[in-house]
Parts: C-alpha cells; structure tokens; sequence
C-alpha cells in the first residue's frame, strides 16, 4: 500500500473482488456511518466517543482505509482525549479516503485486480 494513498488496494480488491457497484455501495455505506457516528466521536462523552470510534474503525478496516482506521483505533483508546489536531487529522483522512473510493468505483479499471 502506497502510504499517501488512503486506501489499501490489495484489500479492497479482496473485499470486492473489482466489483465496482460494491466499491460505490462501500463508499456510500461508509458515508452513512460516518454521518451516523461522527458527532458523537467530535462532541460525545468519553464513552459515546469510544464506541462510535470502534464502529467506524471496524469498517475501515474492511475496505482497507488504513489511515482512517488507525486514527479511529487511536481515539477509541483515549476518547477522553481527542484534541483540535487528531479532529482536523480525522476530517481530512474521511475526505481523502470517501474522495479515493469514488474515483476507484468511477475508473474504468479497479486498481488491484
């Protein structure tokens, strides 16, 4: 996996077997979570923090967002330390990784296979 890019291509390429209507179904559901889930990791109690960052860590870890899962793990093992830093760190890696899997299911080829 290429370290600047936010999403393992061999795994995803396992998950999906190229199959690029589950790549698009992955990054939508990924979305969905992330919409679900990020409040209570930016503005919850310790707990809501750790339970929403474990929800979100175990669907990065699917599709291979690498980066995304590690900084998840990390909040989900301090919640009750999340700073500015690792937030504006977070909201960055969600983009880059939502923004890589759109562009893998709009290829014509799905990189990995």
């Amino acid at each position: 996996m290429s370290l600047l890019d936010p999403i393992d291509l061999e795994r995803m390429a396992e998950v999906t077997q190229g199959n690029k209507a589950l790549i698009r179904r992955l990054g939508i559901l990924l979305q969905q979570s992330l919409d679900e889930c990020m409040p209570g990791v930016l503005t919850g109690d310790a707990e809501t923090r750790r339970k929403a960052a474990h929800r979100l860590k175990g669907g990065c870890a699917t599709i291979g967002a690498a980066r995304l899962h590690a900084l998840f793990q990390a909040i989900e093992d301090r919640p009750q330390t999340l700073d500015v830093k690792t937030m504006t760190r977070v909201h960055q890696a969600c983009q880059e990784t939502l923004k890589r899997l759109s562009e893998i299911g709009d290829s014509t080829e799905v990189p990995g296979t």
